[in-house]
């Protein structure tokens, strides 16, 4: 955070990826040591325009736009329905939004970075360059070879933090073209008034996370992406149920928060709300966002590791289903997947015949009836037993005569003429 009538840095925070708490952790700074702005003016991204920082979300802010027109901002100030405005509207700093895409918009802040890239980025050995065409040409040579850094070249984060704040200190005692080479404290030193806050309260605000309503199992809030909730079962809550409260958290111990009654601009405090999810005590909010980054690297892992591993087949007609693409796909390699001639079922007429008609036949032995005479055949019926199973037994062929108007053409037959001649077995015209 700079000032920008005397381009003093007022307030920093180092920190692994940029977030809603590390602006607030700048803003506490520039306003515990320095003082209260007026207004300030801030970037359009998602971690300066939070509800928690300016009071509203970007939603609301077109819905108050188109409301009240361009004089909304004032009129926020007036309504007495809203609870929480904010950590900037707490402390009646106007917000001044920079105009998007424009670096042109905030050149003050622009310009510092390339003063800090070039006093104190460059000195670090891990030096990466702010876009591609700065890079060291040492750079790939390292991160192909890792033994190239030695371990005393990579600083750790307090070392960071430490080098950052000299650096910083270094710019603000130093001459600066913009004032008569007069350095940007100086000119700081000649304000005639300054607004200040107590710091206490200060902190106490700088810890709000916002309003939040009272469920069964407490209140439930984001901490770096995470839902946590505090407060389950709590004496403080009873009987808010379905109300709204101010929680407080503190970023150097995320293990419990403080509750606040809220009734318009008054605050009275509740009572402290423990995590449900027991944490330990003393755990920073760094600590905590680190727990949550190793979680998040595990999981990538893990679908990493999974979307590698071969699809599992799920029961017997994939297992059949895959024996066949692979059949198929071996035949076209070798050209051999010519379709057979396809099998055309044709209905002849006969499907509908219920009555099967059976033909038997019967193959005669010669050495059975083999020579026989027929001439000599006169069987009479009273030589004939009833239980006779001889098939020959019941006939009298002498005897066998047509009756008129019979359609056989052998009816009228002499068979004392016929001579009884051997058959082949088998033979069809016999």
């Amino acid at each position: 955070a700079i000032d920008a009538r005397s381009r003093v840095i007022v307030g920093h925070h180092v920190g692994v990826t940029p977030h809603t708490d590390a602006i607030i952790a700048c803003m506490r700074m520039a306003c515990r040591d320095r003082a209260v702005p007026a207004s300030i003016h801030i970037d359009q991204g998602k971690d300066f325009t939070s509800k928690l920082f300016v009071g509203y979300t970007k939603k609301e802010r077109r819905q108050y736009r188109k409301e009240y027109g361009p004089t909304w901002r004032d009129q926020l100030r007036h309504r007495s329905d809203i609870v929480w405005r904010g950590i900037c509207g707490e402390l009646r700093i106007k917000v001044i939004e920079a105009i998007a895409h424009s670096p042109q918009s905030k050149a003050i802040m622009e310009r510092w970075y390339r003063t800090f890239q070039d006093h104190c980025s460059k000195t670090f050995r891990t030096y990466c360059g702010n876009k591609p065409q700065s890079r060291p040409e040492s750079l790939a040579d390292m991160l192909k070879d890792t033994s190239v850094l030695s371990e005393a070249d990579i600083p750790d984060m307090d070392e960071t933090r430490r080098r950052i704040a000299d650096a910083i200190e270094l710019y603000n005692l130093s001459e600066h073209s913009a004032h008569d080479d007069l350095a940007p404290q100086a000119v700081w030193n000649t304000a005639t008034s300054l607004r200040r806050a107590v710091e206490s309260e200060l902190t106490a605000l700088m810890q709000s996370r916002g309003v939040y309503r009272v469920h069964a199992n407490g209140v439930s809030l984001k901490v770096r992406g995470q839902n946590m909730v505090y407060g389950a079962g709590a004496v403080a809550l009873r009987g808010k149920g379905g109300r709204d409260v101010l929680v407080t958290l503190d970023p150097a111990d995320v293990s419990f928060v403080c509750a606040y009654a809220v009734d318009g601009e008054k605050r009275r405090f509740l009572g402290r709300l423990q995590a449900n999810e027991k944490i330990a005590a003393n755990t920073s909010i760094e600590e905590l966002s680190e727990a949550i980054r190793e979680i998040q690297r595990r999981r990538k892992d893990f679908n990493r590791a999974a979307a590698q591993q071969p699809k599992r087949i799920r029961n017997a007609a994939d297992e059949i289903r895959a024996m066949k693409q692979h059949e198929l796909a071996e035949l076209r390699a070798t050209g051999t997947d010519a379709k057979p001639p396809d099998i055309a079922l044709v209905r002849t007429g006969f499907e509908s015949v219920s009555n099967t008609v059976q033909s038997s036949t019967k193959t005669i032995d010669e050495g059975e009836y083999a020579g026989l005479d027929l001439s000599a055949i006169n069987i009479s019926p009273d030589e004939c037993d009833a239980g006779d199973d001889d098939l020959l037994s019941d006939m009298d062929l002498s005897r066998h005569t047509q009756d008129e108007g019979s359609s056989d053409p052998y009816a009228n037959l002499d068979l004392d003429t016929i001579d009884a001649v051997p058959m082949e077995t088998g033979d069809d015209d016999g």
